[in-house]
């Protein structure tokens, strides 16, 4: 049995340096493409695991190893190099095989590897829930697309990315190839302008998602957005105002109330139980806070009585009897002013 052993490590150990050294002749054909540098290292791992197995096999010893392996199996069974069951560097040896096939193709077809390209006339336009950003696919990417069918391991993502003019780009979005629009409803509730730009990736679908290849960024589109909140002022003097703050996210309504004083900020971050974190930033200065008394006029409605002081019933409906009358009020009015981002006054007066 020691000996069968043996036997089997050393033949798997062959069948491993075989695939090494066929491996190192792709790696060499293809060394200055930067997305077979992880597999580099791999290659690297798998000589120094390599170098470690045999290390570890035992002498030979001629009264045991003379005799034949008595395995019971066969021989296929025996020197299957396959590490079915091992991970390197994220990838498993059957998605390190798919990658370097797909990219054998791509040499053999076009003399280079893949090449994707980002997609064309890039629209955005601020809607109710947002931005809705559209696109064009770049017909040269038809080939890639048609020989990544059905191919469990490698797939083609846009990658959405979005900036202000005070903020650098992030990515906000990962969209499978097929889809031609995005709706981005994680922008602020103020008006702003972002900027938005997308590219297109060919990935791994293990090892978080390694990019193999990326093209460039498609043209870069500006829109501004529209304003998703409303003021409702409740009270305050000249010095400082209670609103609350009423936002749309999710196709719900959220409403928070923010105590302001003239030079501070309108909105921000709150918690909101059972949903997490929302921002109910306006994007505007308090810069003054006016206070005037003025004149409205109210339908006031008062009870009927009869003769004998009671209060006259309807006899048809057995309700109280009301004479609506008209009165005039003196009520305090207040109203803001403010500045936002873009440095345009905004005033809003108490409903």
């Amino acid at each position: 049995m020691k000996s069968a052993a043996r036997y089997k490590s050393i033949m798997v150990l062959l069948a491993i340096s075989t695939f090494l050294i066929v491996l190192a002749l792709v790696l060499r054909f293809l060394s200055e493409k930067k997305e077979m540098d992880s597999i580099s290292i791999t290659i690297n791992n798998l000589e120094d695991q390599l170098s470690r197995s045999i290390d570890l096999i035992p002498p030979y010893d001629p009264l045991v190893d003379s005799a034949p392996p008595d395995t019971g199996t066969s021989a296929e069974e025996i020197t299957d190099p396959r590490p079915s069951d091992r991970v390197f560097e994220g990838f498993s040896f059957f998605e390190y095989r798919e990658i370097i096939r797909f990219q054998d193709e791509q040499i053999l077809e076009t003399g280079m590897g893949v090449t994707v390209f980002p997609p064309k006339r890039l629209y955005a336009m601020p809607v109710d829930e947002g931005i809705r950003l559209s696109w064009k696919p770049d017909d040269r990417n038809r080939e890639a697309v048609k020989k990544l069918e059905g191919n469990p391991l490698l797939h083609l993502t846009h990658k959405i990315y979005r900036w202000t003019k005070k903020s650098r780009p992030r990515k906000v979005a990962d969209l499978p190839v097929g889809r031609d629009f995005f709706l981005d409803s994680t922008i602020s509730p103020a008006r702003e302008t972002y900027y938005y730009s997308v590219l297109l990736a060919l990935e791994g679908t293990v090892g978080n998602n390694k990019i193999l290849q990326e093209s460039k960024s498609s043209e870069v589109v500006s829109v501004v957005s529209n304003d998703r909140f409303t003021i409702d002022i409740r009270d305050g003097n000249i010095a400082s105002v209670r609103v609350n703050v009423i936002i749309e996210s999710g196709r719900r309504s959220y409403k928070e109330s923010f105590s302001v004083s003239v030079g501070q900020a309108i909105g921000g971050l709150k918690d909101i139980p059972g949903v997490g974190q929302l921002d109910f930033s306006t994007g505007l200065l308090l810069r003054k806070i006016k206070v005037r008394e003025e004149e409205k006029e109210f339908t006031v409605k008062n009870p009927v009585f009869n003769s004998d002081g009671s209060v006259q019933i309807d006899p048809a409906s057995e309700i109280p009897v009301y004479r609506e009358t008209s009165e005039k009020r003196l009520v305090k009015m207040i109203s803001i002013e403010c500045i936002d981002r873009a440095g345009e006054t905004r005033i809003f007066e108490e409903s």
